[in-house]
């Protein structure tokens, strides 16, 4: 059986290679990195060839690709993602999930809530199929998100579960978090949990414990600066470009050794 992934090598090199590459989302790879771990462990840990075959994963959250990239790299070897590698046209490691590029990835995402509108889908068409997929809060503010989980709610999709990377923030300005949640735990026929979006355990255990009577909603709670204990400026990571302190106190807090400085061309 594969090793578990190893999230901290996951947030490693994912924001590695974005830093090589001057370009991606740091932020939204970190925050989500335990729960993509968590779940790549999850899929290629089914005790079964059929059980595997019989599951699928859909990061509606296409902004954290690279965390994506960087996770399905320790599972396949031939994979060969870096910063040479991600955003080139010609590469398969797109800024966003794209369709058929790397294994697992069965449809491309990015826009605020078609990953989620996908993963409910598979669901629906097939009842047998255990479908995961994980979201973002800021994504829960989209017409389309509200529109699946209300369907999912409808039809009581049991095998649909979705982890929402709940750490309060999206582009530039916080989550009105009122309006993501809470509205989603009103709707009837879904089944709401919290649980710590850095904790690998708790969220192994409710992926191991798939005991859905009805859709079941996961509020992940997480932070962008869990494992940055040196960023004293958070917004210095969004934009075109990571000054020189603030890509050295990621250098430091993630322990990346940048052997190889891309031109970012």
């Amino acid at each position: 059986m594969p090793s578990p992934i190893d999230a901290e090598r996951l947030r490693a090199d994912a924001v590695e290679s974005i830093l090589q590459r001057k370009s991606g989302h740091v932020m939204s790879s970190l925050s989500a990195s335990d729960l993509i771990a968590s779940a790549l462990s999850w899929l290629t840990q089914l005790p079964t060839a059929d059980e595997v075959m019989a599951s699928t994963l859909v990061l509606s959250k296409g902004h954290a690709a690279p965390a994506l990239y960087a996770g399905l790299a320790q599972i396949d070897s031939s994979l060969s993602f870096s910063g040479q590698t991600l955003r080139r046209i010609d590469s398969p490691f797109g800024g966003h999930p794209r369709a058929g590029a790397v294994p697992t990835v069965l449809t491309s995402t990015g826009s605020l809530g078609v990953g989620l509108a996908f993963a409910a889908g598979v669901a629906l068409g097939d009842p047998t199929r255990r479908v995961v997929v994980i979201a973002s809060d800021g994504e829960l503010q989209e017409g389309l998100a509200w529109e699946t989980l209300r369907i999912a709610a409808r039809r009581r999709l049991r095998n649909l579960l979705i982890l929402v990377d709940f750490n309060g923030w999206q582009t530039s300005s916080a989550v009105p978090s009122g309006e993501t949640f809470s509205g989603a735990m009103g709707l009837r026929d879904i089944e709401t949990v919290e649980v710590d979006g850095h904790d690998t355990q708790a969220i192994g255990s409710l992926l191991a414990r798939w005991d859905c009577t009805s859709p079941r909603l996961v509020r992940a709670s997480t932070s962008r600066l869990r494992y940055l204990p040196s960023l004293t400026n958070p917004d210095e990571l969004y934009g075109d470009r990571i000054p020189d302190h603030t890509r050295l106190a990621l250098q430091q807090d993630l322990r990346i050794d940048l052997v190889h400085e891309s031109s970012g061309s």
